[in-house]
């Protein structure tokens, strides 16, 4: 059953692109225009922001226990969890590389305007963005406070429970992979009931994510509302370098990965693109990664072919840990912060960086107070940058990059799920076969039985010849009994004769 709401989410209209781009389209008019209504938009829109997160976090620990009896059960099992691991760390270190050396090479706040640098000063100041001392400048030295500590999070709680209300996605993973290791040590006749009962929960947060998602619509509306009004030009082409960089990143890396996915599934690009429509649309317009997860699971295993085991493990633990395009940004901004200081980071400055931004993005956590720039900050407070002084500036480029780097993420994990299943029997689902035309309506009759139908047919005609007949005549005599008593003549009727050429005058006529 949900796969078939899957499938009916992927192809309903509220998960067509035309409907999206209107919903943004409106949504955007809404918040110029009419802050009430962007209130309101923006309320709704965060309730299903709620309901994805309530049932995101638990779907992940549900999904990560299974996966992992799933994937100890595959062939060679060791061999393909450090195949995993080995390529995701490099998917990660490429993310990261790739986002120092394109900024190196764009040099995004290298040659900003004192208008644009002033820009940015007032949209920190609106912000409340706290400098620490420290002003921007384009040449001379750099005097920064000591930034605040963000700490990675611990892999092992004290209190799991404290970590699923604080939402400690690392934490909740390493307590799922601990418990998934060792439900799969269990006998396969005592592990049968407890593995009914996750896949009987993983089915119900996966259906109430599909029904989740069918808000889609509403939420572009809330979101492009909410930038609309929020959103000034100025700054925004203040930040036009380093986001054109950061969009062309995740989206030669997504192509990339597209060209991946082709080989491992032995298809075309458009096969590809087609098959990943639905997770691809959800991830784009969901600032939830998670909220992806059930569609892609249907995309990648009933129409790429790729083990179910595999995709049930790494899928959920990739939207988590595998941020490929939260690398690149780190990386690009870290790079952008050093421009805008007067600093000249070089060639092996920006591999350092891009190094240490894959760790960061690894170690950083999901939700804190820089939403998506949690990798950035741990960077820069790692290379000595003042971070919290421009960080405000950029939660707003944050929220544009958000679906590219949502993109990118789903497809490397794509591509590491393809490396994992490589060897393993293809899950792909054959396509339908073509439905057969209906056959043809034949109606065969006898001798008699024509016979009969044929003067049934005529008898019913002449009824109705008969009938029509007879309520023409009757009206046409009460027609004439009315005007002959009204004191004038019988006019003709349609449904009797009457006399040629105009009527004659009577006497009264006359007389008068």
């Amino acid at each position: 059953m949900s796969a078939l709401t899957n499938a009916a989410a992927a192809s309903g209209w509220h998960g067509r692109p035309p409907v999206l781009l209107a919903a943004a389209l409106l949504g955007a008019l809404a918040g110029a225009l009419v802050p009430a209504l962007q209130a309101a938009l923006a309320l709704a829109g965060g309730l299903l922001v709620n309901l994805l997160q309530m049932a995101a976090l638990p779907l992940l620990g549900v999904a990560t226990a299974a996966g992992v009896r799933k994937l100890l059960a595959l062939p060679h099992p060791g061999r393909r969890g450090l195949m995993a691991t080995a390529l995701g760390l490099g998917l990660l270190l490429l993310g990261g590389l790739s986002g120092g050396l394109l900024a190196l090479a764009v040099q995004p706040g290298q040659d900003l305007s004192w208008t644009d640098q002033a820009t940015l000063g007032r949209v920190l100041q609106a912000q409340g963005g706290e400098a620490g001392g420290t002003e921007l400048q384009r040449y001379g030295a750099v005097v920064a406070t000591p930034a605040r500590p963000i700490a990675p999070p611990a892999i092992l709680p004290d209190n799991p429970f404290a970590a699923l209300v604080q939402e400690a996605l690392p934490v909740v993973l390493g307590c799922a992979l601990l418990f998934g290791l060792a439900l799969a040590r269990r006998p396969a006749a005592r592990q049968a009931a407890l593995a009914s009962q996750l896949d009987a929960v993983y089915r119900a947060l996966e259906h109430l994510i599909a029904l989740a998602n069918r808000g889609l619509p509403l939420l572009v509306a809330g979101l492009a509302a909410e930038l609309a009004s929020h959103t000034e030009g100025r700054p925004l082409w203040a930040l036009a370098a380093l986001l054109g960089t950061l969009l062309a990143g995740c989206l030669g890396l997504a192509a990339l990965a597209v060209v991946a996915l082709c080989r491992q599934a032995q298809c075309g690009p458009a096969q590809v693109l087609a098959s990943l429509q639905a997770p691809l649309l959800v991830a784009a317009c969901s600032p939830n990664a998670v909220a992806a997860v059930p569609p892609a699971v249907q995309a990648l295993c009933d129409r790429l072919g790729f083990s179910r085991g595999a995709v049930d493990l790494l899928l959920p633990l990739g939207a988590v840990a595998l941020r490929v395009g939260h690398a690149l940004q780190a990386a690009g901004v870290a790079v952008f912060v050093a421009q805008l200081y007067g600093l000249a980071p070089g060639l092996h400055d920006a591999l350092a960086l891009g190094a240490a931004a894959a760790a960061a993005a690894l170690l950083a956590p999901a939700a804190g107070p820089w939403g998506g720039l949690g990798a950035a900050a741990l960077l820069m407070q790692w290379w000595h940058l003042p971070g919290e002084a421009v960080l405000p500036t950029l939660l707003l480029l944050d929220r544009l990059a958000d679906p590219a780097r949502n993109l990118l993420t789903l497809l490397a994990v794509a591509v590491l799920v393809g490396a994992v299943s490589r060897g393993l029997p293809s899950e792909r689902q054959a396509d339908a076969p073509l439905r057969a035309p209906p056959p043809a309506l034949r109606l065969e009759l006898a001798g008699s039985a024509l016979a009969t139908a044929a003067a049934a047919l005529l008898l019913a005609a002449l009824l109705s010849l008969a009938l029509g007949l007879g309520l023409g005549w009757q009206r046409g005599w009460q027609a004439g009994q009315t005007r002959t008593a009204a004191g004038g003549p019988a006019q003709p009727t349609a449904a009797g004769p009457g006399p040629v050429g105009p009527a004659l005058p009577t006497l009264q006529e006359r007389a008068r």
